[in-house]
């Protein structure tokens, strides 16, 4: 929990971590009600021994935090203090948004998995089918088996606070995972946040489409979920990019779940409503790609550029074949394999970057031949 952190920052040290112990390894699979069960080749124990710890945390002074307030945790590398576990001990428990909704989602997934496998570790994933109260119970489940590490992708950003809230006073660190803090306040209550950076992702968008209509043009927007800080992030950044340009302007804003087909009914009904659009930014490659169907369908994507975020196999193609003007390269499956490897730093007490953030690229016609299909 970030009360430690806090503690450390002022004092150099950690608190001491009590965490969950397991002997063997550990898989998962999902259940209907978007829980999870455990099936063992060896006995698990959960006890979580975590009085200790949060005695330690309600230690810390008001003086501390107001130290602690001044830290810049976009760059602060959390020092190591080993907690002298082993990876094969060590239960994490990740809880997904979703796991089946895009083909990234499901990269992530699958990319978790295999780095779990990889350290010989113990992985309890579940999924809240885009349910904010079936992710709320995910997460008490997870803190009842005794996890030893919690990672949270949220399906809203700001009514994730009360979670992070059970796990801070189970005494189980918590982190987030693709979808970054919402507020200051729950920045102050995690351990760190592993995945993209959303933020960076609208921003390269958005400008390539600021250049690419010369500062000037009407823009439809596509935003992937409301509340989801993820979505919220890129529109953010794509509005701070258009600031700086009189000449465009947004139009219209409109969610589309970050499903293609649902994408291609908003654009239809937008296309519909306003005769004159040059271009449409989208959150993710499954909206833009519904976005193109939806242009091609009455004959107009020769005069709309689309922009988009996260590049999947679809939208590589439609770069190469000059139907999509850019993406931004993020890729799922290192989201995955980092989550699980942010989770076992907290963990084992390994020196870690409070923000993990993976890589991003700009992807055009003009470089796509430098890049490899995404693989979902």
């Amino acid at each position: 929990m970030k009360k430690r952190m806090l503690a450390m920052m002022a004092a150099g040290m950690l608190a001491v971590m009590g965490l969950a112990g397991c002997e063997g390894v550990v898989t998962t699979s999902e259940t209907a009600n978007g829980g999870s069960t455990a099936a063992s080749d060896a006995g698990s124990s959960t006890d979580t021994g975590s009085t200790a710890e949060g005695a330690a945390e309600g230690a810390v002074s008001s003086d501390t935090t107001e130290i602690a307030d001044a830290v810049d945790l976009q760059d602060y590398v959390v020092p190591a203090n080993p907690t002298g576990k082993s990876a094969d001990e060590i239960k994490i428990g990740l809880s997904f948004a979703y796991t089946d909704a895009d083909e990234f989602t499901v990269a992530q997934y699958t990319g978790a998995q295999d780095e779990a496998e990889a350290q010989g570790t113990n992985l309890y994933i579940t999924d809240a089918h885009s349910d904010e109260v079936t992710q709320a119970n995910d997460v008490l489940d997870l803190i009842q088996q005794g996890m030893d590490v919690i990672g949270i992708y949220p399906v809203n950003g700001e009514m994730i606070s009360s979670s992070i809230e059970a796990c801070n006073e189970a005494g189980i660190p918590v982190f987030l995972f693709s979808t970054p803090p919402a507020t200051d306040e729950i920045e102050q209550m995690i351990d760190g946040f592993s995945g993209g950076n959303a933020y960076r992702l609208g921003e390269q968008m958005a400008q390539t489409c600021a250049d690419a209509l010369g500062g000037e043009g009407k823009v439809i927007e596509l935003a992937g979920l409301y509340g989801m800080t993820d979505s919220d992030l890129r529109c953010e950044a794509t509005r701070d990019v258009f600031a700086s340009y009189p000449g465009i302007e947004i139009i219209d804003s409109q969610e589309y779940g970050w499903a293609k087909e649902e994408a291609i009914t908003v654009v239809e009904n937008l296309l519909i409503k306003y005769p004159e659009v040059d271009a449409i930014v989208c959150a993710n490659d499954s909206g833009a790609c519904g976005a193109i169907s939806a242009l091609e369908a009455v004959g107009r994507l020769d005069e709309v550029k689309v922009f988009s975020c996260n590049m999947n196999d679809e939208g590589y193609e439609a770069i190469k074949e000059g139907k999509l003007y850019s993406s931004g390269i993020q890729d799922a499956s290192e989201e995955g394999h980092e989550a699980v490897k942010m989770a076992l730093d907290i963990a084992l007490g390994n020196e870690y970057k409070f923000y993990g953030y993976t890589s991003t690229d700009v992807v055009t016609q003009e470089n796509v031949g430098e890049f490899e299909t995404p693989g979902y």
